[in-house]
């Protein structure tokens, strides 16, 4: 728990003092980036002992980010010693978006029925899809530049989070981390079957 707060950036000023949780902070945001932005998907395999010597950090550190990475439904781990980013398919997806999309109606409907969170829910909503659309600008403008990845990975936590006010307007903060898988799921699923399709036409090409 402590770990899933430090990542989230709610308890930062610890991360200087303790370079155990820095250590698996750094292993879950570079493992989730390389994840939602494709780098890594389909099949792959993350041994715990490579990460352990690329980050020059313990294998214990490197076990607590995969485990907050399976919680958020960007893999599972395969015993104590790896961990895989799964494959996704159309029967996959559908059943994966049908059950955000019941959870996000019903969020939707309850605020919306709710004249006393109505306002701020909407203000809320407009100031995060406003951020988006800014960083979906410039991810457009600085296509090709150095910064081009890092304002992918801002604006796909920026979505993240978006989807995840639904449910924090509606009062249904129960369903916070099924949902959080969800969206994740969403993510990875796509950029893995946006892999295959590419890998597809290559193979096809010659």
């Amino acid at each position: 728990a402590m770990l899933g707060n430090i990542v989230r950036g709610e308890t930062r000023k610890q991360i200087a003092r303790d370079p155990f949780f820095a250590k698996s902070e750094d292993v879950y945001l570079y493992v989730r980036r390389r994840i939602i932005l494709g780098r890594d998907g389909n099949g792959t395999i993350l041994k715990v002992s490579s990460l352990a010597e690329e980050f020059d950090a313990s294998s214990s550190s490197v076990l607590d980010a995969l485990r907050l990475l399976e919680a958020d439904g960007c893999g599972s781990m395969l015993g104590s010693d790896s961990f895989i980013v799964p494959g996704y398919n159309v029967i996959h997806m559908v059943s994966i978006v049908g059950r955000r999309i019941e959870i996000e109606a019903g969020a939707a409907l309850k605020f919306i029925a709710d004249d006393s969170t109505f306002d701020a829910a909407i203000a809320g909503l407009k100031e995060r899809h406003e951020s988006m659309m800014q960083v979906a600008s410039r991810i457009i403008a600085e296509k090709g530049t150095s910064n081009y990845e890092s304002l992918l990975s801002t604006f796909v936590e920026l979505d993240i989070d978006f989807h995840l006010a639904l449910l924090e307007f509606s009062g249904q903060q129960q369903l916070l981390p099924e949902l959080q898988r969800l969206v994740t799921q969403v993510l990875v699923g796509t950029q893995t079957m946006a892999i295959d399709a590419r890998s597809s036409e290559v193979l096809s090409e010659h």
